[in-house]
Formats: structure tokens, C-alpha cells, sequence
């Protein structure tokens, strides 16, 4: 048994995510033409929420079990706001590869911003609901 990192371990890491469920498609990649992440959301169900994202519109959060990348999907003032999350695991592309299937989550928050006045809202109100995406597709790693 050695103590070092193992060939997978000491390989590649991929930067282009393709990604499809639920009638969603995704795409990201760390970094792109004009050296900055890029982020595309395809939603066949409603193609008003259809955004592609550059550099500061994508949050990049590194956590220890990957990245989160949030997004900014629909925002109605008074109403609410959506944010779209993808949860990125690390990956390491096999010895001689360059891209490998990925399966992962993302999750969609829409976060109430309801008009109310000094006294709150008499009803009470939960002001963050999530929903769940199931993801599949191939992480790569292009040359840039």
C-alpha cells in the first residue's frame, strides 16, 4: 500500500461541462476565449430562462467536495428571484483521456422578494424554496 497519490489522483483535471436532465442543458467551461468562465442554461420547458453567463455574472464558490457555480436565472422585482446552482465535483480524467462522464446536481432557489410593509408579512412567509436537477453528461478537458 503506498502513501502517495495515485496516477488518477496526479492527472488532469477537466474544464468544459457538458450536462443535460430533466429538460435542462448546461454547459460551463473555467475558462474560455477571453480568459474567463463561461456558463450556458437551456431550458426546453420555458426558452424565456434561456442565459449564457461570462466572468462576474458566475459565482464560483470552492468547497470541499467540489465547486458550486450560481447563477442568476430570473429576477421579478417585488416578486422573486431564481438562482440556478450547478454542484461541479471533482474530477480526474484517466491516464491518456480527455474527458470522462460526470453525474451531478444542480439546484434551483427561488428566493421571495414580496413587497411588504413595516410590519412584515402577517401570514408568515418562507422566503427560500428549492428544487433539484439530476445532471448527466462528460466533463473534458480542452487544450486552451
Amino acid at each position: 500500500m503506498t502513501n502517495g497519490p495515485t496516477t488518477a489522483t496526479q492527472g488532469r483535471q477537466p474544464n468544459d461541462f457538458t450536462l443535460r436532465g430533466e429538460n435542462k442543458q448546461i454547459y460551463f467551461a473555467t475558462t474560455s476565449f477571453p480568459g474567463e468562465p463561461l456558463f450556458t442554461y437551456k431550458d426546453e420547458e420555458d426558452e424565456s430562462r434561456n442565459r449564457e453567463f461570462r466572468g462576474d455574472e458566475i459565482d464560483i464558490l470552492e468547497v470541499k467536495f467540489g465547486k458550486l457555480i450560481t447563477v442568476l436565472i430570473e429576477q421579478v422585482p417585488d416578486s422573486h428571484v431564481i438562482y440556478l446552482t450547478l454542484v461541479l465535483p471533482t474530477i480526474y480524467l484517466p491516464e491518456g483521456e480527455n474527458e470522462h462522464p460526470v453525474e451531478t446536481i444542480a439546484i434551483v432557489t427561488t428566493h421571495q422578494t414580496p413587497f411588504t410593509g413595516p410590519g412584515g408579512n402577517p401570514n408568515g412567509l418562507q422566503v427560500d424554496t428549492y428544487d433539484t436537477l439530476v445532471l448527466e453528461g462528460t466533463a473534458r478537458l480542452l487544450i486552451t
